[in-house]
């Protein structure tokens, strides 16, 4: 017996300690474990755009009305937004103008209009093979349902 240090599982104290499978900094790493299971981590709070003093980008947003559309259209004429992004927000407009004015044909006119124009795209991209048929025919749904919906 090698001076009577012998350890559970038949090793002793000392060879496990030189051990090269032993961490070298195995008991700090337990006592860190125990310390910081004590410690309640704080909830992180995520501060707005506004608190941060930085604008939102979204057009034109709930409250963008008329001055969203009149960003949209500085951008697109700068060429910073594409065609279908300055579509969208044109006719988000007047959907919010119409809901606004309590006009409750209006709104589904408007977006009937956005789904024909993206239709008329789909069907453009399709020809030229760069949209899946799946995604043209999502099109043709949603202007065939906009349709009964405002009874076109």
């Amino acid at each position: 017996m090698a001076s009577g240090l012998r350890g559970a599982g038949g090793v002793t104290s000392k060879s496990w300690q030189q051990s090269p499978y032993r961490p070298k900094n195995a008991r700090r790493e337990t006592q860190h474990r125990e310390s910081t299971r004590t410690v309640a981590a704080k909830p992180k709070r995520r501060m707005s755009a506004a608190a941060k003093g930085q604008s939102s980008r979204r057009l034109p947003g709930p409250g963008g009305g008329r001055r969203g559309c009149d960003l949209a259209t500085k951008l697109h004429d700068e060429g910073l937004i594409s065609d279908s992004d300055f579509s969208a927000a044109k006719f988000a407009v007047e959907v919010l103008q119409a809901e606004a004015k309590g006009d409750t044909a209006e709104a589904p006119r408007a977006r009937l209009r956005q789904a024909e124009l993206d239709l008329s795209r789909a069907d453009d991209l399709r020809s030229k093979n760069l949209i899946s048929q799946t995604e043209y025919d999502k099109a043709v749904r949603k202007v065939a349902t906009l349709r009964a919906a405002t009874g076109q």
